[in-house]
């Protein structure tokens, strides 16, 4: 395992807690993905969790957590930003977020 890995496991955690408050600021996720701020903000998150995934050197880790799902996305994001479909957003907020939160928490014990 690589020494920066496990502090990049919490760098995603701190991500997805971010996303949560955003969420729960704006009463939920729907709301915040309409609102122009909280949409930046989130595809963000979802931009940063792809791209930390993706510099994971640990070789089972990256066999476990979604890294090639997650970086695709951020590419997605990052380079055609005009055609991102924030229903898919609004999904993996909403289901896969929790997933990798449980995954990475496991991780971390």
């Amino acid at each position: 395992m690589s020494e920066f890995d496990l502090p990049r496991l919490e760098f995603i955690l701190r991500m997805i807690h971010i996303s949560e408050e955003i969420i729960s600021r704006h009463n939920g996720i729907d709301s915040a993905l309409e609102d122009i701020e909280g949409q930046n903000a989130l595809l963000m998150c979802v931009l940063q969790v792809g791209e930390t995934l993706n510099r994971i050197q640990n070789k089972e880790w990256r066999n476990f957590l979604p890294v090639k799902e997650s970086y695709g996305l951020r590419n997605l994001i990052a380079h055609q930003y005009d055609s991102v479909d924030l229903s898919i957003i609004s999904e993996i907020l909403e289901f896969d977020f929790p997933d990798l939160k449980s995954k990475i928490t496991k991780l971390l014990k």
